[in-house]
Formats: C-alpha cells, sequence, structure tokens
C-alpha cells in the first residue's frame, strides 16, 4: 500500500516537472477560488450573522416601513424616511 502511495507520488513528481506552467495555472486557479471564497464567507458571516458591535441591545432594532396614500399610484410603502418623522413617531 505504501509503495504504490510511493510510486504514484514519484509520477505525478515527474509529470509536474514536464509541465510547470500547467502546474502554476492550477495552483493559481486554486489559490484564487479558495481566497475569494473565504472572502466572500467572512463578509456574509459579519454582515448576516454576527451583531455589530457597537450596539448595546441589537435585539431592539427595528426597520420603520412608512405607508403613505400617493393619488396617482394608490397606498406606498416606503423605509426611507427623514429624520423629523422618525423623531415625531419616537415621541
Amino acid at each position: 500500500m505504501i509503495d504504490a502511495l510511493v510510486q504514484d507520488l514519484r509520477y505525478a513528481l515527474r509529470t509536474f516537472a514536464r509541465s510547470p506552467g500547467l502546474v502554476a495555472a492550477a495552483v493559481i486557479c486554486l489559490a484564487l477560488g479558495i481566497g475569494a471564497n473565504a472572502t466572500i464567507f467572512g463578509v456574509v458571516d459579519t454582515l448576516l450573522f454576527r451583531a455589530p458591535p457597537h450596539i448595546e441591545e441589537p435585539g431592539r432594532v427595528v426597520r420603520l416601513y412608512v405607508r403613505r396614500n400617493l393619488p396617482p399610484f394608490g397606498l406606498a410603502t416606503s423605509s426611507t424616511t427623514g429624520y423629523p418623522l422618525y423623531t415625531a413617531i419616537r415621541d
């Protein structure tokens, strides 16, 4: 079993020595793929699965939706509001 593994490794190294460009391209592709995957996972983990570190009580954070009657269109729901409307709702 070990002899077969050693023989396979020697064959692989001989093959790699014959075509170093192919080996370099494969290593670069793997490095870029693994690096991009790790980066995307880190960003998704930080944005979606962890509470922001500067918010004391993240469970109390809410999002406000305001419904407005726009005559040509009917009811419209918006999540963007100005500070004056926020203070009016808060008070």
